[in-house]
């Protein structure tokens, strides 16, 4: 009969029983639901506090009809046209433009302030302007956009005509887009998503490491 001494150990069994790190976030989990929880609603507390701001745009074409020149000539016509461009595009936020656009909407700022909201750039290699305008409110962004159109019109036939220009000759501005304000997307639940995944994962990660720091004490 075999002595007890001389018998072969059993193996160890490592398939059974829970792993420490899982045991850790099993008993932690009210506090990784919760920590999400809190997450979420301080992001979405974000996008309440503070909304994007609505944007509208129109584009202004400019054309002088009383050049027909085809040809050479006419290219040549065409990109001294192109060339004025930007220095029509500043025209259109010209302190007097600015201030009728600003008794137009009734903003309450100054033509500084009115400035800074809106914006007026050459589209590349194209006889137009964009026309952009922000503000907080959909109504004010349009309206401002709208009157700046309006208001530029008005300037340009006012010079040409105080230049003493034929009405043939002068350029003529035209509206292509009208504006219509929008709010840029902020993929609210796309980020609400991103927000729950990082909390779960950041507090998931610190409970893991206190547990691994408590068992190699």
């Amino acid at each position: 009969m075999a002595s007890p001494l001389n018998a072969s150990p059993e193996p160890a069994d490592f398939t059974t029983g829970t792993p420490p790190g899982l045991a850790a976030l099993r008993s932690w989990w009210p506090l990784i639901v919760v920590g999400t929880l809190v997450a979420v609603a301080a992001t979405y507390g974000l996008f309440v506090a503070f909304p994007g701001r609505y944007t509208a745009t129109s584009v202004v074409e400019i054309d002088q009809p009383a050049i027909t020149a085809t040809g050479a000539q006419g290219l040549e016509a065409t990109q001294k046209l192109i060339d004025l461009v930007p220095t029509l595009a500043a025209r259109a936020t010209a302190d007097d433009v600015l201030t009728r656009v600003k008794t137009d909407v009734g903003f309450p700022g100054t033509i500084q302030q009115i400035r800074n909201e809106v914006q007026a750039v050459p589209v590349a290699n194209e006889l137009a302007i964009s026309i952009t305008s922000t503000d907080i409110k959909r109504a004010v962004a349009q309206a401002l956009a709208s009157a700046t159109v309006q208001e530029f019109q008005t300037a340009i036939r006012s010079d040409a005509t105080s230049e003493g220009i034929p009405p043939e000759f002068q350029l003529v501005i035209t509206q292509l887009t009208r504006p219509d304000a929008t709010r840029p997307d902020q993929h609210r639940t796309r980020t609400l998503g991103l927000a729950a995944a990082v909390a779960v994962i950041t507090l998931g990660g610190i409970i893991l490491m206190v547990d691994y720091l408590r068992r190699a004490v």
